[in-house]
């Protein structure tokens, strides 16, 4: 496995509405539903933790029309998706976007690192980039939802990646 990265430290400030923001050191993300977090401009994007609830919520990455540089988010504690979509504008791709996670999984329900649920029968949650659980976990399509998962990237866990029921893979590596 890769060696775990060395973190910035987090930030105080959490996030709890939609907004954009750009690179540096936040606290915890706690979006509850119908919410757009966007991450605007390659950089590093540090957070305490994740843990969304309510219906879909987004994660837009926007490289604002650079060709080079990657949107890193690193996180030092669990991140629970719950339902989210992702997308791009302005350029950039699913290769470009890279997820590191710290937790074990101890603060989530599912017990996993990094967690996304199943969406409704009608939708499609949606997942773009690497990521790494350096130390827990990683659930795609947890819950008893009839949805389905659309993921493009890669996922690495030193523990495991479970995959659970309406996956739809573009292209993923396991690691």
């Amino acid at each position: 496995m890769p060696a775990p990265t060395n973190f910035p430290s987090p930030g105080t400030t959490d996030i709890t509405s939609g907004q954009a923001i750009t690179p540096g050191a936040y606290g915890d993300v706690t979006l509850r539903g119908k919410q757009t977090l966007t991450f605007s401009g390659p950089g590093i994007y540090t957070f305490k933790s994740i843990h969304n609830s309510g219906s879909i919520n987004n994660f837009v990455f926007d490289f604002a029309n650079s060709a080079v540089g990657s949107i890193k988010i690193y996180i030092y504690d669990d991140a629970d998706l719950n339902k989210i979509g992702t997308s791009l504008i302005n350029g950039g791709s699913e290769s470009r976007v890279f997820t590191e996670v710290h937790g074990t999984g101890a603060s989530t329900k599912s017990g996993a690192a990094f967690n996304i649920a199943n969406g409704s029968s009608s939708t499609t949650l949606k997942w773009m980039g690497t990521v790494y659980a350096t130390a827990g976990e990683i659930i795609i399509g947890q819950g008893s939802g009839l949805g389905s998962n659309d993921i493009s990237g890669s996922l690495i866990s030193a523990t495991k990646v479970t995959l659970k029921a309406g996956l739809t893979i573009k292209y993923v590596t396991f690691v």
